[in-house]
């Protein structure tokens, strides 16, 4: 059967959690490891992230998200109308399962 949309939704950020608490506990052995060089990490990373250039890499994620925004639309719509119509086979993949 298929999932429902909240099932996968709840699925998927219980991976994330599970996945940001793995990378939280590793960073946290490595700096009690290394101290030293968490401490020269933590700085190098200071160092670099302001000077990243997030606001060109932002704009470029949205002029790319506006351009796709109009197509992505109109195919769900094709879609759902297909479905309600019965023109296409979704109701034989429903069957499938």
């Amino acid at each position: 059967m298929h999932e429902s949309l909240d099932q996968r939704v709840s699925s998927s950020v219980d991976k994330l959690k599970s996945f940001t608490d793995e990378t939280i506990h590793k960073a946290q052995v490595y700096a009690r490891r290394s101290p030293g060089k968490a401490v020269a990490w933590s700085v190098a990373a200071g160092f670099v992230i302001p000077r990243l250039p997030i606001a060109f890499l932002l704009g470029a994620v949205a002029r790319l998200v506006l351009c796709l925004i109009r197509p992505v639309i109109i195919i769900l719509g094709i879609a759902k109308v297909c479905e309600l119509t019965g023109c296409c086979a979704c109701k034989d993949d429903k069957k499938l399962s």
